[in-house]
């Protein structure tokens, strides 16, 4: 039986962590469909320093080039606090296809995480589209591997809540 590890300040118990695990990639999917045009949900998204307008998971969020969108521009995200520590995420755009998708590498973030990448892209037409995301990382040193269990059950639930709020935010708007 392996020692449980308790989280100061929660009531979140952890087994010991594999090290052995502790360089695996993590990685999901989601989507969701929505009732507004597939232009609609592109611009939203490709309003790269605006996310917190529509993200309720982002305090505030903020451009760090004097690019808007594209390859190379990046973004400062705040992050509600964890544990009552302050959460920041810092993301590049390595891939853009205009119109249609975008990917980022987390640049520098406190969390827990490393090499983490995120490709939203969408389809549809001028009535519906689907918001896809696909996202990967590794948990980062003794603390990501200790709450890689936590990590892996919050994180596709914070995408799937940023999901649902695209999805309430254009179909408000439409």
């Amino acid at each position: 039986m392996q020692p449980l590890y308790f989280l100061p300040l929660t009531s979140v118990w952890l087994s010991k962590p594999d090290i052995k695990d502790m360089n695996m990639t993590h990685q999901f999917q989601a989507s969701i469909s929505i009732n507004a045009p597939k232009q609609s949900a592109w611009q939203l998204l490709a309003d790269y320093g605006g996310v917190e307008k529509y993200a309720e998971g982002v305090l505030n969020s903020y451009l760090t080039t004097e690019r808007d969108s594209g390859i190379g521009c990046t973004r400062h995200c705040e992050l509600p606090k964890i544990m009552m520590m302050n959460q920041y995420i810092v993301e590049e755009i390595i891939d853009w296809i205009d119109g249609e998708s975008f990917t980022y590498a987390v640049t520098d973030t406190n969390s827990p995480i490393k090499d983490g990448k995120v490709r939203w892209w969408v389809t549809g037409d001028d009535q519906q589209s689907k918001v896809n995301v696909d996202v990967s990382y590794q948990p980062k040193g003794f603390m990501g591997a200790l709450m890689k269990p936590v990590l892996k059950r919050v994180f596709p639930k914070q995408i799937d809540e940023a999901l649902h709020d695209i999805k309430s935010y254009l179909e408000q708007m439409s």
